[in-house]
């Protein structure tokens, strides 16, 4: 997992206690295995390094310096070490995802995109497949930079400072500065200082004055880090090692876990009352809590049993003075990967960080609605310039939602982690469809509704919930809101931020039905012959007038010697047949629009037309990668049709990934190319 030392430590735990290697081990190979096993990744790279010095050609050891700089989160180093092993016996599937982690984070994404392909074809693992998705439409997270404007605070050091919570005047923060004078504890894991936690007050535009260090009551001489405060800031619930008066407790693995403890401000000044969260372990750590202003509701990250992948994100309400068993928010939010730093704004908006979902590389900073252990809305990244190819977590925002806090190791920063002052420039803009006649609000399936930023030409990302979709407007831009629905005719509403002082925005877009047309029987006198011909021999065969279609059971000829024996003269013979894909391609070749601009013309002319698409592709990559790519094959043909003034509603579309393949080349056959090339498609039928 591709996270800084400070961060990793901060739900893992460590060892505090690494031991003192000396002459006692002559072998330096020993040496090394020793400190990596006792988290001392700094000492066991050297070592390391040092051993190969006599033994070049050890990929085992190559591979074991590539995971020390992993862990110390140096992915320029690591992603060079990998690299020198990557197509070794030595290597695993996830060392393969750990090599395009890191070079994701030095932004070597096509490099990256190839091996998160190698990893999701033999584990089948959805980060591969979310991390290919992300790269493949990279730019998109590129779309609302100018919402955002992000400062790093001048009380930054060249070592950690990260995590921050509101309390008082100002903001509690985690720090690496504390060292001091006399004896200096230092972490093992990068040979840096313990964390501490310290108060910076801040002024109404979020400049942060020189911090003073928390109280002692608190900060022990191990990791003290995320916290928060409610109840007016009269308690407070802050992570740190697994120790209670100054005693140290180890998990059976011999390592440190993080427990969570709750605290209360005491009559004279200071805090007292010092009680453990009731489901902390030994065993596993818990960590990063955000309540709810009522501090009635709680979320927090672990690593306990039974999760969904590395460390998930938790919930747990209290009742009569009891917390209840944490219940896990489950795939809505978590993933295989690790979700961490979770933050709960004033109107339920959940932000957390993951490198399990698409993103730019490392750690991005998502959002999603919540209500208790239900995720009520979709997940949006918050994108650049919140995000980058590295670490970002930890977000807080104020009272007003525009204002806040966020942590990043960004190579631009004074140190390794660093806090970054947030402002947000944004119009909250809330869109519903109805039905024209009635004033109904009609429900929403996942692509009734497209934003498109008319300054970008580009979707704007937005948060579906229920009925309405939410998206942040940039000040100053023109939006268009495209609504389609079966049965009804598409609309599309524009509107204006510019000059608009509003915090927020409602738009309705109102559809109205369609009203359709029964064909009107006549005496024919010619006729044109439509053939829609798949290469799956799901062929269809039409005698297509001006005013009808009729289906026609039989091959050409059949049907040309029937006509004639009518007396029925033939016109033309239009054929349809299916398109093809490049590999791992969704675009629409010119060999593609050929046709399509084909099945334009009939439907253009015949309005009572409707067409199914099923898009396939080729065996060569994991099932589930297969129907997301058929997927995206099938949306670009009913794009290009849409764009050609095809109504959405007329056009539906189906994927199949690689079940349906016309030939036996499957998994792992040797086939040719050209034979490839053939399951690799979107067929049509004309289904009215």
């Amino acid at each position: 997992m591709l996270l800084s030392g400070n961060v990793f430590s901060q739900i893992l735990g460590d060892n505090a206690y690494p031991g003192s290697f000396g002459s006692a081990f002559s072998s330096k190979l020993t040496r090394a295995d020793l400190n990596f096993e006792n988290y001392s990744y700094k000492k066991a790279a050297q070592l390391y390094q040092e051993a190969l010095l006599s033994d070049q050609d050890n990929n085992a050891i190559k591979l074991k310096v590539a995971e020390c700089y992993r862990k110390m989160n140096n992915p320029a180093r690591a992603a060079e070490w990998y690299g020198r092993v990557i197509n070794t016996d030595v290597v695993q599937p996830i060392h393969k995802l750990y090599y395009a982690q890191a070079l994701s984070s030095i932004e070597r994404y096509d490099e990256a995109k190839g091996w998160f392909e190698k990893f999701n074809n033999e584990t089948g693992d959805s980060r591969g497949a979310n991390k290919i998705a992300g790269i493949n439409e990279i730019s998109n997270f590129y779309t609302d930079s100018a919402m955002y404007e992000v400062a790093e605070v001048s009380v930054n050091t060249t070592l950690a400072d990260f995590s921050p919570s509101y309390y008082g005047e100002g903001v509690v923060f985690a720090s690496e500065r504390g060292a001091g004078k006399g004896v200096k504890r230092i972490f093992s894991w990068n040979e840096k200082p313990f964390l501490d936690l310290y108060y910076s007050k801040a002024d109404d535009k979020g400049v942060l004055s020189a911090p003073t260090k928390f109280t002692k009551k608190v900060n022990s001489k191990f990791h003290e880090g995320t916290v928060v405060f409610y109840d007016e800031g009269k308690k407070m619930l802050f992570t740190r090692n697994n120790i209670n008066n100054n005693k140290i407790k180890k998990s059976s693995d011999d390592v440190i876990k993080l427990k969570m403890f709750f605290a209360e401000t005491a009559a004279g000044g200071g805090w007292t009352n010092l009680s453990e969260f009731p489901y902390n372990s030994d065993e596993y750590s818990v960590g990063h809590p955000t309540l709810t202003k009522d501090g009635n509701t709680l979320y927090f990250v672990s690593d306990m049993p039974g999760g969904q992948g590395g460390t998930d994100v938790y919930v747990t309400t209290l009742n009569n003075g009891k917390w209840s068993k944490p219940v896990n928010m489950g795939n809505g939010i978590n993933t295989k990967g690790n979700e961490m730093f979770p933050f709960l704004s004033k109107d339920e908006m959940l932000y957390f960080s993951s490198d399990g979902y698409a993103g730019l590389g490392g750690l991005d900073i998502y959002k999603a609605k919540v209500k208790g252990s239900t995720v009520t809305s979709s997940i949006v990244n918050l994108g650049y310039p919140v995000n980058t190819s590295m670490d970002d977590f930890g977000i807080i925002l104020d009272e007003t939602g525009k204002m806040g806090y966020f942590s990043s190791n960004r190579t631009t920063g004074t140190g390794d982690d660093d806090n970054y002052l947030l402002r947000i420039h944004k119009i909250d803009i809330t869109a519903y469809l109805i039905d024209k006649e009635t004033g109904d609000t009609l429900s929403l399936a996942d692509h009734d509704i497209v934003v498109i930023d008319k300054t970008t030409g580009k979707a704007v990302p937005f948060l579906k919930e229920g009925n309405k979709v939410q998206f942040d407007g940039i000040p100053g831009r023109e939006y268009e809101i495209r609504g389609s629905k079966e049965g009804y005719d598409d609309n599309v509403v524009s509107i204006s931020t510019v000059g608009v002082t509003d915090d927020s925005l409602v738009v309705i877009v109102p559809l109205q039905k369609e009203v359709t047309v029964p064909p009107v029987e006549i005496e024919l006198q010619e006729a044109d012959i439509l053939l829609v011909e798949n290469i799956s021999g799901k062929n269809q065969t039409f005698v297509l007038t001006p005013d009808s279609l009729i289906s026609y059971v039989g091959t050409e000829d059949e049907l040309n010697t029937t006509l004639a024996k009518q007396g029925i003269k033939v016109g033309k013979v239009i054929r349809i047949t299916n398109i093809f894909y490049d590999l791992d391609k969704s675009f629409i070749r010119p060999d593609a629009s050929a046709e399509l601009d084909k099945l334009v013309d009939v439907m253009t002319n015949h309005p009572n037309i409707r067409i199914a698409m099923d898009s396939h592709t080729d065996s060569r990559q994991t099932n589930d990668y297969n129907v997301r790519l058929a997927k995206r094959r099938a949306t670009s043909a009913l794009n290009y049709l849409v764009k050609k003034g095809i109504k959405k509603a007329r056009l539906s579309k189906d994927s199949f990934g690689e079940t349906q393949l016309v030939n036996s080349c499957g998994n792992d056959a040797e086939c040719a190319e050209d034979l490839h090339q053939l399951n690799r498609r979107t067929e049509f039928q004309i289904v009215r």
